[in-house]
């Protein structure tokens, strides 16, 4: 089967940046316990993706590069996902560092939308398909 990386990480990267305000939204309620008050910047939704896609296409283009390159490295597909899953959790991860500088802020929603990048591409990249069959 041929690999269609470059599909491969467009839908990871997609789906994460569509997923993770949801994600953040869940953080933030149970790490408020529940006072949904702090949720105040959930009808910005559209302006936060936009904003997001714009943000991290950067990263994609990286994770893309990446994962294209060791990609070659390996025959068996559950070990191009598995560095697909390292690479762009090591991307997320320097990101949500970075913003959180020297404390851990769950009460920031940038912080907590790049916790769940973490967790978003680390799931869509076992739960998308790395290859596609061949047409005969």
């Amino acid at each position: 089967m041929k690999r269609q990386i470059l599909r491969y990480t467009l839908k990871v990267w997609l789906s994460s940046a569509a997923v993770s305000p949801g994600v953040a939204a869940i953080l933030q309620f149970y790490n408020d316990d529940g006072d949904t008050s702090k949720l105040n910047w959930l009808p910005g939704y559209p302006l936060i993706l936009f904003f997001e896609l714009v943000l991290t296409s950067p990263l994609w283009v990286l994770f893309w590069v990446f994962t294209e390159t060791t990609s070659n490295f390996f025959r068996e597909d559950i070990w191009v996902r598995r560095v697909a899953a390292a690479t762009g959790l090591a991307i997320a991860f320097t990101v949500c560092l970075l913003d959180a500088g020297t404390q851990v802020l769950m009460d920031d929603p940038f912080f907590t939308i790049t916790l769940g990048n973490c967790f978003c591409i680390v799931s869509g990249c076992w739960y998308f398909d790395v290859s596609k069959p061949v047409n005969q």
